[in-house]
């Protein structure tokens, strides 16, 4: 069975040109920030629970891009990143199981988020795990936590620090 590649990378390049289009007035780029939480319903502020008390990213959403409506093809967190990071089905971009047992995906130059951003003059970074193989498939200029890919660390500080020093290499640099 033959794959098609540029068909779902061209979706993921004309997704991001929209995302940057539709967020920015001006010559000015705006940095992208992603965040993927696991196991995280509708428990913030910015999608209408009462109780949670998240100021900082209800901002984000605010001022930003918040997306209401969310798809992945897995039920499973290794597919469904690679998925969300190429723009691929798991059955397309290899990734069909887990990292942890070794599953990864075809093809290790595969175009994805990070490469894309990259070509297009974005520094990238990465706080948290990947929890995709191969590792090196995804180049992200920082890493927060070098074995991050299949590291369970809760010291949630330790990824602060990490992530405000990648804001402040940044400056003065879309990211």
């Amino acid at each position: 069975m033959k794959h098609s590649f540029a068909r779902p990378a061209r979706f993921v390049l004309g997704g991001c040109w929209l995302l940057f289009a539709t967020a920015v007035c001006g010559a000015t780029r705006p940095s992208v920030l992603l965040i993927v939480s696991e196991d995280n319903g509708p428990e913030l502020g910015c999608y209408g629970d009462p109780q949670a008390r998240t100021p900082n990213l209800d901002r984000l959403a605010r001022e930003g891009v918040r997306f209401d409506n969310a798809f992945v093809p897995y039920s499973i967190c290794s597919p469904s990143r690679a998925a969300f990071l190429t723009g691929l089905y798991p059955h397309e971009n290899g990734q069909i199981g887990l990292a942890t047992h070794k599953f990864a995906m075809y093809r290790p130059d595969q175009p994805n988020v990070a490469t894309y951003l990259k070509s297009a003059g974005y520094r990238t970074g990465l706080i948290g795990k990947l929890h995709v193989n191969p590792e090196s498939a995804f180049p992200f200029d920082f890493r927060a936590i070098p074995d991050a890919n299949f590291s369970r660390k809760t010291d949630i500080a330790e990824y602060a620090v990490a992530a405000a020093r990648f804001f402040a290499q940044s400056e003065g640099q879309p990211f």
